[in-house]
């Protein structure tokens, strides 16, 4: 007996609400960062509050993420971001960082959240103090002291609202994180022994880097017609969410990757300890992302991945297998004490087998 509710029970409950989503296209960085310029009163870069900050600004670019948030209506919410600096991931500390959100489609509906200080980890979290109702709220966390922003989403779903997860490596692109053993060396602002010794590395930290940043690809293949599946179910009243194991600071690209394919908007999660990178937790932090999904009302009805954690990870967040689909060659097998999942030969094929 799986954890989520039961495709009859979750569309009697939207049977009973007339709150809906209309599926749309993710939103680029580009395009938000321009419409806040131009919709909202944003201050001028105001410098920085401490002297280390200069320094860790010029280690390189910013390499900010915001975590998106799936709640029910009426449910508390807060932007919550990461704000760091160069290739390792530098954490930008006791600065000041705004929110913003858009609330409507039209340009002034660009509205100020609120203002709050990161910590020591470079983390910011500043709550919403209204309520929100279902829709798709593009939010924005923006560096005072350089005015260097990362957007995100809070998505506000009807109460057993139905959703579908997908996976990105290897699932939705044509390469896999875990070719090269799903390891990163930053590790919040430093680099990390700890990350290479649990993945028994002989590289060194540049060549886990390099390896890295040659799998996880901002330009990486999409498997043909990949798209059109999530939007097979987008356009079914499903909410596509992606759970993918890459790390926080490819949180920009991410976004971009999905929005220049045009796929439908949903909750993005990326792992925010790069320690759950390795393989040998990635599973956890999915079933764990899942878990909370399903605690807040909402029904993990399908999910499409390539890896063995993701045959594991969906078993054990009650994802029935039958409903659970792996391209690769993972696709068919079982996690132990599951039945087996359903093998993808190809997309293409895939959507003729689903059908209208």
């Amino acid at each position: 007996m799986h954890r989520s509710s039961s495709l009859v029970l979750l569309l009697g409950l939207a049977a009973c609400t007339t709150e809906t989503v209309d599926p749309e296209p993710f939103e680029s960085e580009e395009t938000l960062e321009a419409e806040l310029a131009t919709c909202a009163d944003l201050p001028e870069p105001a410098g920085w509050e401490h002297t280390r900050s200069e320094a860790i600004v010029h280690l390189g670019g910013p390499v900010h993420s915001v975590q998106d948030d799936v709640i029910t209506p009426g449910a508390d919410w807060a932007v919550r971001a990461k704000l760091s600096y160069g290739p390792t991931s530098a954490d930008l500390e006791d600065e000041a960082v705004e929110a913003w959100i858009r609330l409507g489609d039209e340009c002034d509906d660009w509205t100020l959240v609120g203002t709050g200080n990161t910590d020591d980890d470079g983390r910011v979290r500043i709550p919403g103090t209204f309520d929100l109702e279902v829709g798709a709220y593009p939010v924005t966390a923006r560096v005072l002291g350089d005015g260097s922003q990362a957007h995100g989403m809070i998505h506000v779903l009807p109460e057993g609202q139905a959703l579908v997860v997908f996976d990105i490596d290897g699932t939705l692109t044509t390469s896999d994180l875990e070719l090269v053993g799903g390891v990163v060396y930053h590790h919040v602002g430093t680099t990390s022994d700890e990350v290479l010794n649990l993945a028994g590395s002989p590289l060194t930290q540049a060549q886990w880097l390099a390896l890295l940043d040659a799998t996880i690809d901002p330009e990486a293949a999409m498997y043909e017609a990949a798209d059109e599946v999530a939007w097979w179910y987008a356009d079914r009243g499903f909410q596509p969410v992606y759970i993918t194991g890459r790390p926080y600071l490819y949180d920009g690209f991410t976004r971009e990757w999905l929005a220049d394919r045009a796929f439908p908007a949903g909750p993005l999660f990326l792992v925010q300890d790069v320690v759950e990178v390795v393989p040998a937790y990635v599973d956890d932090y999915k079933e764990r992302t899942m878990n909370t999904l399903q605690d807040r009302s909402f029904g993990i009805e399908h999910a499409y991945g390539n890896a063995s954690t993701d045959v594991c990870a969906y078993a054990r967040a009650g994802v029935d297998p039958a409903e659970t689909y792996i391209i690769g060659d993972n696709g068919g097998t079982a996690c132990e004490g599951y039945d087996p999942t359903q093998a993808i030969a190809s997309y293409p094929e895939h959507l003729v087998e689903l059908g209208d």
